[in-house]
């Protein structure tokens, strides 16, 4: 499994110093109000330094999800994208970031280009303990899984797990990768 990297961007900061090894994910946790126009210019970045996949969570996340599928469009002039720069995008509004993390970890080995994954926490203060702690949380939720023979030794409700968003969200990203490669 790939450990992401946590990087803390105050709304309107300068991307000029990260380093980002491509090619990557990247998770988005949006906790802050930001302009359109940084907004599109951190798309536009993510395109530019190699991202192939992108999970917005937070504050106007379907605005990013939005955004990035732009900036892809137009780094390659609003015609056919190859499939090599095909990025995937999701948004999360309705899920905990818990359940973003699953969702994450659960798709990514699913693009065996991506060889690092970065989360974004675009907040006016720091939030990695806090952040990191969700996503071990849900790394350990997945590995307690695998390594039950069947959801009912966990005391799961087949029925409710995962949880419908997850789901919701699956289903969106294969309708997205089919509408890609049409």
């Amino acid at each position: 499994m790939i450990e992401p990297q946590y990087i803390h961007l105050t709304p309107d900061a300068s991307l000029e110093a990260i380093e980002i090894i491509a090619p990557f994910a990247a998770i988005v946790t949006i906790g802050a109000e930001v302009s359109h126009a940084w907004r599109h210019m951190v798309s536009e970045w993510l395109i530019e330094k190699g991202c192939l996949y992108m999970m917005a969570h937070g504050h106007e996340c379907s605005l990013w999800d939005d955004s990035v599928d732009e900036a892809n469009l137009e780094a390659h002039n609003w015609k056919r994208i190859p499939e090599e720069k095909s990025v995937t995008t999701t948004w999360h509004d309705d899920e905990s970031i818990e359940e973003v993390f699953y969702f994450a970890l659960n798709s990514l080995p699913f693009h065996p280009n991506i060889k690092n994954v970065f989360i974004f926490d675009i907040s006016s203060r720091q939030r990695e303990h806090d952040i990191m702690a969700h996503y071990m949380a849900a790394q350990d939720d997945l590995e307690h899984l695998r390594e039950s023979s069947s959801q009912s030794e966990l005391g799961l409700d087949p029925n409710k797990f995962p949880p419908e968003p997850i789901i919701k969200n699956f289903f969106k990203w294969i309708l997205d990768r089919l509408s890609a490669v049409l």
